[in-house]
């Protein structure tokens, strides 16, 4: 047991040790095992696709506000785009991505339809709100394109008011292993879009990292996970 740096460097076989590009990882050794902390949560072999699964996750997270009480919500989707979950909400309303072009585009769509949202172009990681804002902050398919994922629960949990609640939706479960790697998730890669996925004991110690109390459903390779902050 104890604290120890692991390096990782990667080599050209036959040719060169690639130093330069090499990581140093902290990592720690316990004594011990950690807990299972995946025992309660709920699974199902289910494969969904694409569409049925976003649906089942706007399903559960339409529940989980209407437990609140309120049906006017204070909410922040991250990563919506031009059609984020959130449209379908009434009150204060906020999408915030990167993409400029689609922003504008889902911004004219709001407005045919009629709805709250408002779409803002900004960083996630510099959220542009003050602390204790929102009822809910929603990622749809979006946690897992960020380098730190701990890091970056931390700080948008301090955007929830006391009683909110972090909606990690639709997000990969599991490895992909040499041929069995998707040819959409090699062109993502190529083109420079972060992507990773985790298994589910990887994304509960994200989760206990961050501080975070998780309600989690697995439907086969798709986790949707409630977070709540300890604090």
């Amino acid at each position: 047991p104890g604290n120890y740096i692991l390096e990782l460097t990667i080599v050209l076989e036959g040719k060169a040790w690639l130093d330069g590009d090499s990581k140093q990882i902290p990592i720690q050794v316990l004594s011990e095992p950690l807990p299972d902390l995946t025992t309660s949560w709920a699974t199902s072999d289910t494969q969904l696709s694409y569409l049925d699964d976003h649906t089942r996750s706007f399903e559960l997270l339409k529940d989980r506000l209407e437990k609140t009480g309120k049906s006017q919500y204070t909410l922040l989707e991250i990563g919506g785009n031009v059609h984020p979950m959130v449209n379908w909400f009434s009150g204060d309303i906020y999408n915030l991505d990167v993409d400029l072009y689609g922003l504008q585009i889902g911004t004219m769509l709001s407005r045919y339809w009629q709805k709250d949202v408002q779409f803002i172009c900004a960083d996630a990681n510099n959220l542009p709100f003050a602390d204790r804002t929102f009822d809910a902050i929603v990622l749809a398919s979006t946690l897992h394109h960020f380098a730190d994922v701990v890091g970056f629960l931390r700080s948008i949990a301090r955007k929830l008011q006391p009683g909110g609640f972090i909606a990690a939706l639709s997000e990969p479960v599991g490895h992909y292993y040499g041929a069995s790697i998707p040819y959409e998730l090699l062109r993502d890669l190529r083109t420079g879009v972060n992507e990773q996925t985790f298994t589910p004991f990887e994304y509960a110690d994200i989760f206990r990292r961050a501080g975070l109390e998780a309600e989690v459903t697995i439907d086969a390779s798709s986790l949707k996970a409630f977070l709540t902050p300890k604090w």
